[in-house]
């Protein structure tokens, strides 16, 4: 794996950790309704190229994006 993959992928990691931890906060009702939070996160996805803008889009597009990142075979 490349270093730019093994980058991509650890950010994409961590934007789901992210967002399931913010999961937890909403159920519990601990999550605050604020705009600065929403900026936030929707900056970080467009920073890595998701370019999405709601947390459901975001979690589907780090599903779907994660899948595709496979390992890359070193020529031997």
């Amino acid at each position: 794996m490349t270093r730019v993959t093994r980058a991509y992928r650890s950010t994409l990691t961590s934007l789901d950790i992210l967002l399931n931890a913010l999961d937890r906060l909403e159920q519990q009702g601990k999550l605050p309704e604020s705009e600065d939070l929403d900026s936030a996160i929707t900056g970080a996805a467009i920073a890595v190229g998701l370019g999405c803008h709601h947390f459901d889009d975001l979690r589907a597009e780090i599903e779907k994006r994660s899948a595709k990142v496979v390992p890359m075979r070193r020529n031997a």
